[in-house]
């Protein structure tokens, strides 16, 4: 999800844009050449063309959104296009013959009015706004004044002017209060959905969920099947709570937490398993290696001690590991092509969770703050009857939802998948997002499609469900607004696109005959345009403020006409810079 309020403003100027200002506001604007007349039956064709150089600076907005350009754009062309308006209308009151003619005086206002509530900013930006609205007729008052005066009329319009001025700060400063609020609200939403607020790690469902993406994931690389999971246990800390209390216990889990996320790499999913216990998948990576993560993990944990109070308390853990090092043979090409494919994936996350949780007791058995490895042998693609009703128990107790577990009258439980793959939350598919991003930047042969599917006419339901039914488990799915799903391809060839592209939208509009659907995607590499150019980090934020205007860029790419696919190729764009870390 978005985590910057700039980056908030910007993609609902991007909407707006296209919803209102393009096909109202420029229109309203030139129709009231047509009071022009009735004023100023003399200047109306003059007047006309006055408004119409209103136009570059529409085009240079087009523009800057069609070639997807970075930076605070969109604040100057607001700025602009307030002053442009401004000044427009200070001149047609000049030439209407009067000194201040009330119409165009206050149509300045509507201008201004516009601007900073159809296209909010921050405060600054909106006192800007207010700003680049009035220098012009304020100048032109101030002018006019020293030349002449102002008769009572005009003066009383002045007045009314500026308190009408004066109305549209307060407002929009309220208002910009009210947004941000809004903002950090919905924030908070998605963290507290989806984060464990003590240790800032992810939730058992996120884990799970990409615990079997990762294995499906093993199927479509074509390479071995490479996986490791550590679960770690904080010794003694029911001892630690008892002597130094609960809150110290919290603050302990808080401490580990954040050493955890700044040992490992942004794709590896850590999460906190219950109470004091954690766990941490690490995709491709061999026993050898997650000993040595495991170890370092284990040494800066010793070596940083938490604060309670006013001492300084040390902390260890206790490691079990366990992974699988096999080659992909044809058997598991098999499985993986296989209608329970689900299954003999639960199957074996859970045996390698189990297998990691023995490791642990191992480690404690042998005195604590030590690291126990124990291999999986072998990769099991069957899964027997009475197995299922255990995966089912297994996964009930960490309250996971289960509809692929449920039997019918025809079918018994070993063959009912669920019909529709897991849609994951805006923020999963965000994180997810740039999770792939890093993978790539680490590994260059780590292929991976970012597409934003938009879908108008048929049932928003109906067609989530359809398109549950298309994709593999290797691939991720988000409801991102009513009828716009992102999905994350793996393994896809650019060149295929269009063909995919046609495939879903022939589906699509064959599963709902009697609706006018039409159908349209915006894809990108999920790559940085210039790799040579960046610099290497594991910094979380840099790389989510790049995806971030990567999927705005997506989602609010506007077709032309006759167009419905569309591959973003950011060839001029410039090299990102990341903060190195370490």
């Amino acid at each position: 999800m978005n985590y910057d309020y700039a980056e908030e403003i910007k993609a609902h100027f991007r909407a707006s844009l296209y919803r209102i200002a393009f096909p109202v506001l420029l229109p309203f604007y030139m129709l009231l050449n047509f009071m022009d007349w009735i004023l100023h039956p003399d200047h109306g064709l003059e007047f006309l063309m006055v408004r119409l150089t209103i136009l570059p600076v529409v085009f240079f907005c087009f523009t800057a959104i069609r070639r997807n350009w970075s930076g605070p754009w969109h604040f100057y062309t607001v700025w602009i296009c307030a002053f442009a308006g401004a000044l427009q209308l200070t001149y047609m009151a000049y030439r209407s013959g009067t000194a201040i003619t009330p119409f165009y005086l206050y149509s300045i206002n509507m201008v201004a009015g516009c601007m900073l509530f159809i296209f909010p900013m921050p405060l600054g930006g909106n006192l800007a706004t207010l700003g680049a609205s009035f220098f012009a007729p304020v100048a032109a008052m101030l002018l006019r004044a020293w030349q002449g005066g102002l008769d009572r009329p005009a003066f009383s319009s002045v007045v009314f002017y500026f308190a009408m001025g004066t109305i549209l700060a307060v407002v929009a400063t309220e208002v910009d209060r009210l947004r941000y609020r809004t903002f950090q609200q919905k924030v908070n939403l998605f963290f507290l959905a989806t984060t464990d607020v003590l240790s800032g790690l992810k939730l058992r469902r996120y884990f799970f969920n990409r615990f079997i993406q990762e294995l499906s994931l093993r199927f479509r690389t074509g390479r071995d099947v490479v996986l490791s999971v550590a679960v770690l246990d904080i010794d003694g800390f029911k001892a630690f709570n008892d002597r130094y209390g609960h809150q110290a216990g919290d603050q302990g889990i808080k401490h580990l937490g954040e050493i955890i996320r700044s040992t490992i790499r942004v794709y590896d999913i850590a999460c906190r398993f219950g109470g004091e216990e954690f766990i941490i998948l690490f995709p491709e990576t061999n026993l050898e290696q997650v000993q040595s993560v495991c170890e370092r993990l284990r040494k800066n944990i010793q070596q940083r001690p938490v604060q309670v109070g006013s001492q300084e308390v040390p902390l260890t853990v206790s490691i079990g590991v366990s992974g699988i090092e096999t080659p992909l043979t044809e058997s598991l090409k098999a499985a993986a092509m296989d209608k329970n494919q689900r299954l003999v994936l639960i199957k074996h996350m859970v045996q390698m969770i189990r297998l990691a949780d023995e490791a642990l007791y191992e480690a404690k058995k042998r005195g604590r703050n030590c690291i126990f490895l124990r291999r999986q042998e072998s990769f099991e693609t069957e899964v027997a009857e009475d197995e299922v009703l255990r995966l089912k128990d297994y996964l009930s107790y960490f309250e996971q939802p289960l509809p692929f577990f449920e039997p019918t009258e025809t079918a018994p439980l070993t063959s009912r998948l669920s019909e529709e793959i897991n849609f994951y939350s805006e923020e999963y598919f965000f994180r997810r997002c740039v999770e792939g991003l890093y993978r790539w930047y680490r590994d260059p042969d780590w292929n991976e499609v970012l597409a934003v599917i938009r879908v108008r006419g048929g049932d928003p339901k109906a067609m989530r469900a359809e398109l549950g039914k298309m994709f593999r488990l290797s691939d991720t799915l988000c409801v991102i607004g009513s009828g716009t799903f992102g999905i994350i391809f793996y393994g896809m060839d650019r060149n295929c696109l269009p063909q995919v592209f046609a495939r879903i939208s022939k589906r699509l509009v064959a599963s709902a005959p009697e609706s006018k659907i039409s159908v349209t995607l915006a894809a990108a590499a999920l790559e940085f345009a210039k790799p040579k150019q960046v610099q290497a980090s594991s910094n979380y934020k840099d790389f989510s403020r790049y995806v971030t205007e990567l999927l705005n860029s997506l989602k609010h790419h506007r077709f032309g006409h006759g167009e419905e696919f569309y591959f973003h190729s950011p060839k001029e764009e410039k090299p990102v810079k990341l903060k190195a870390t370490g």
